[in-house]
């Protein structure tokens, strides 16, 4: 009798930790967003944070290689997040990709908030959305990354 109760009570905690999981990443990009002073650009999409110079330059090429085979995909926006000491290697970054134009989709975090509130690490990550709420979380690595990118062009073409 006391092992089926350690057994149900076991159950219970390990489903309320998953529940909770996604709602404290909401919070915590919430919180982002606020610090940053802007409202969370999509309701029903995904938020790509990548963090700039001090991760995965590869993964970093390939979120902007998608993002240019991608333009028209509205329900995404990218949060780029780094550290004030980088700004100018940003901004000779969209100089040569952008001609100097920072698309609408892109959102700068110089504060590196993304990394500070462990939304981000050394890699990309994406936060699936629906209603506001985060449904999924992926970080991107070289080994996942292009099946990851097909999961979300699908996601975002519903």
């Amino acid at each position: 009798m006391k092992l089926r109760g350690l057994i149900a009570c076991i159950v219970i905690q390990f489903c309320a930790c998953s529940s909770n999981s996604y709602s404290e990443d909401s919070l915590r990009l919430k919180r982002l967003f606020d610090d940053l002073e802007l409202h969370i650009p999509v309701t029903e999409g995904a938020i790509i944070i990548v963090p700039l110079f001090s991760g995965c330059m590869s993964c970093e090429h390939q979120v902007l290689s998608y993002y240019k085979a991608n333009t028209e995909l509205r329900r995404i926006s990218y949060v780029f997040s780094m550290n004030h000491s980088k700004k100018k290697e940003f901004e000779a970054f969209i100089n040569k990709e952008f001609n100097g134009e920072i698309p609408l989709n892109f959102i700068t975090d110089f504060e590196d908030l993304a990394l500070k509130l462990d939304l981000t690490f050394t890699q990309p990550k994406i936060y699936y959305l629906s209603k506001e709420e985060i449904i999924r979380v992926t970080e991107l690595t070289a080994i996942n990354i292009d099946k990851e990118f097909k999961y979300l062009s699908n996601f975002l073409n519903k």
